[in-house]
């Protein structure tokens, strides 16, 4: 049976923009590679019955990734450039291997050389904005 739900889409109003943050740990060691991207045109959607309570304005911050809604992305369009934050005890040579590994094949890469995701953040700065739209899934009793 088809079932029609309410979508939720979410995204940046005029000034708003993303700031990602992932941070990845070598399993041998305990060093640390931090990479943070801001995102200055982004788009997240969830089903659910009711609006996701958000004050639009945003006038504080809002972690995405922690909110109890199940936020999906649609797009994010960098902006910035990427910023990386190194350990001391890493190479030249060690942080061109893993700049190299993430623009090739990003996290699927970097596990590849002992470095794996262990967080992400999400934050959002700045006022958005808050679209109904509806979706049709098929439910099988």
């Amino acid at each position: 049976m088809e079932v029609v739900v309410p979508r939720w889409i979410l995204k940046n109003a005029e000034n708003g923009f993303a700031k990602e943050t992932l941070t990845f740990q070598n399993k041998e060691q305990s060093d640390r590679v931090i990479k943070t991207a801001n995102y200055y045109l982004y788009k997240f959607f969830c089903i659910q019955p009711v609006e996701p309570l958000i004050d639009l304005a945003n006038p504080n911050t809002i972690n995405l990734l922690q909110r109890a809604e199940k936020w999906r992305q649609i797009g994010l369009s960098l902006h910035d450039d990427i910023d990386w934050e190194f350990p001391e005890s890493l190479t030249l040579d060690d942080q061109y291997n893993i700049l190299k590994k993430w623009d090739h094949t990003h996290a699927e890469g970097l596990a590849s050389i002992g470095w794996f995701q262990i967080e992400r953040q999400l934050i959002l700065h700045g006022p958005l904005t808050l679209e109904k739209t509806f979706q049709t899934r098929m439910e099988f009793p």
